[in-house]
């Protein structure tokens, strides 16, 4: 449910935006911005709180469980980026689906009988 809220959320900034999802430039003074051709400036205060405007800065890792996990839920490692609200929303509700998931499978298979066949 969290994922589709994050969904609509996208998919109404760009339907308000001319196709576009809305970049709001609330970064610090010198950091470089760059659009590609689904995004777009926008300074319409409507779209302020669902465009794009959440600084996120994530440092590159090695660890290759964390970068796999990463790759799995389109989480930006090593680079920067403005994200929106319902970026947040899918990455949060990607996140707790796989542990949920995981946790499932774990529980299940502890208990889970092993019968020994007959020789």
């Amino acid at each position: 449910m969290i994922c589709v809220i994050g969904i609509l959320l996208n998919v109404l900034a760009k339907q308000l935006n001319g196709g576009k999802m809305p970049v709001h430039d609330l970064s610090e003074p010198g950091m470089a911005i760059m659009l590609d051709d689904q995004h777009s400036f926008s300074y319409d205060p409507v779209l302020l709180f669902i465009g794009d405007w959440i600084p996120i800065e994530t440092k590159s890792t090695d660890n290759l469980f964390v970068s796999y996990l990463a790759r799995i839920i389109s989480f930006p490692i090593g680079k920067s980026i403005l994200a929106s609200p319902g970026d947040v929303l899918m990455w949060i509700s990607s996140t707790l689906g796989m542990f949920l998931s995981l946790s499932l499978i774990i529980i299940l298979t502890q208990n889970a009988t092993i019968k020994k066949l007959p020789d």
